[in-house]
């Protein structure tokens, strides 16, 4: 299969739909990405987590979850 990883740096995924997100120590994990309620800051939350996100590394990947 291959890993069509996109650089933060380069887009970000559409608000609130679940992706696959690497870390800069390449750690990989399911999140969503979102915009908090004034656009003011962007965030990542773990899918199906009610808590408040994690702020975004500059240099963290993310990808499409592959269709099974």
């Amino acid at each position: 299969m291959e890993m069509n990883w996109i650089s933060i740096q380069d887009e970000r995924p559409k608000i609130g739909k679940p992706v696959l997100l690497r870390s800069s120590t390449g750690v990989v994990q399911e999140q969503t990405y979102y915009r908090d309620c004034c656009d003011e800051s962007d965030f990542w939350q773990d899918v199906g987590d009610n808590h408040d996100g994690v702020p975004i590394d500059p240099g963290d990947s993310w990808m499409y979850l592959p269709k099974a």
